[in-house]
């Protein structure tokens, strides 16, 4: 049997917690993005790269996985990043690589 009607939960990784601390994002801002992709979890103008989908929110851009368990489909902010610095580094695009397989199997797993 197919699940459907799930509510769509927002998290952030450790990695996003660093970023809205160091962009000094407020929690009314953060609420903001999080209803907005907790309302549209896919856009047509997300940027897809692999299994990390980028969407712009002002002067920053979202990155984020999608992910379902049992009970909820899953919106994982891993990075939150002004569009200036998102070319900036290859170990940050190699983490989001890992996250991505995070994401994944906590997927899978129901964690």
């Amino acid at each position: 049997m197919i699940a459907r009607n799930k509510p769509v939960n927002v998290y952030t990784t450790e990695t996003a917690e660093w970023d809205i601390a160091q962009y000094r994002l407020s929690d009314e801002r953060l609420a903001t993005i999080g209803r907005a992709l907790a309302a549209v979890p896919i856009s047509e103008s997300d940027i897809v790269e692999g299994t990390v989908r980028y969407r712009s929110f002002g002067e920053f851009v979202v990155l984020f996985h999608l992910g379902s368990t049992r009970s909820e489909f899953i919106v994982d902010i891993c990075g939150i990043r002004p569009p200036r610095e998102l070319g900036k580094s290859e170990a940050f695009l190699k983490a989001l690589e890992k996250l991505s397989r995070i994401a994944i199997i906590r997927g899978a797993t129901g964690v």
